[in-house]
């Protein structure tokens, strides 16, 4: 028997497998099959009419084995079902805490890598690179002096902090349709590459933005624990702990 042909059987259980799934996706008039598990999936089919089937899988729980709690529903954006104090029962609530955790989520990665880089340019540490700021220095730029005082650099910023905000608020403040409160959280006014054109890959940048996120958040409050505990940025902690690993620690700078 050829090695390229199929038992009919076989076909058929596929067939079988593959319609079970899509119809536990309860979405078939769409294109979108849902099916839910641990793992976020990636398109499995091309319909010949065109439509995109995609198969999807639920995020598990901060807790192995715990159910998510009935307020957070599934289509949130990196759902693992952490509300231990119930904060975000009601829906005004959840809205809120979904647009502040996401928006500092974001400035907590450009604040990292705000962090990082001085130190890995050979500027100094995070803490010293804005000292110019309180001792009457001139500001720079990567070792580049920036031709700006201080009052002058902080009206730029508010003045670009007040355009972004006027974008994303909805009326009549802003310019953002009150009638689609994602827009606040994805406001569509930066995306050069066009990563969310399909809308498929689009659910799961949302998951991995908001991950890198969470992982920012905790590394920021670490980088500032860790000056305060050692006097040094995060390149030279690393340095020290991998020269001296006993020597070098989280429990030596407890002591």
């Amino acid at each position: 028997r050829s090695p390229t042909l199929v038992h009919p059987r076989r076909q058929i259980r596929q067939q079988v497998v593959m319609a079970s799934s899509m119809l536990l996706g309860g979405s078939l008039g769409t294109g979108q099959v849902a099916v839910r598990g641990r793992f976020q999936g990636r398109r499995v089919a091309a319909p010949s009419n065109g439509a995109r089937v995609c198969m999807f899988a639920r995020e598990g729980t901060w807790i192995p084995g715990q159910e998510k709690p009935e307020w957070l529903p599934e289509g949130i954006p990196g759902n693992f079902g952490y509300d231990p104090l119930g904060l975000a029962r009601e829906p005004g609530n959840l809205a809120r805490l979904q647009e502040g955790e996401l928006l500092n989520a974001r400035w907590a990665m450009l604040g990292s890598a705000g962090m990082i880089a001085p130190e890995l340019t050979g500027q100094g540490n995070w803490i010293d690179a804005a000292n110019w700021a309180f001792e009457g220095g001139k500001p720079t730029y990567l070792g580049i002096e920036v031709p700006f005082d201080l009052t002058t650099i902080l009206v730029c910023e508010f003045l670009a902090f007040l355009a972004m905000e006027t974008v994303r608020m909805p009326p009549p403040l802003g310019l953002s349709p009150i009638d689609e409160p994602e827009r606040r959280l994805y406001p569509g006014i930066w995306d050069p590459a066009g990563l969310s054109d399909d809308p498929a890959e689009f659910e799961d940048y949302k998951i991995k933005e908001l991950n890198n996120g969470r992982l920012a958040m905790l590394g920021f409050l670490g980088m500032i624990v860790q000056y305060y505990a050692t006097g040094t940025g995060p390149i030279q902690n690393c340095a020290d702990h991998a020269a001296d690993a006993f020597g070098n620690n989280i429990f030596t700078n407890l002591g």
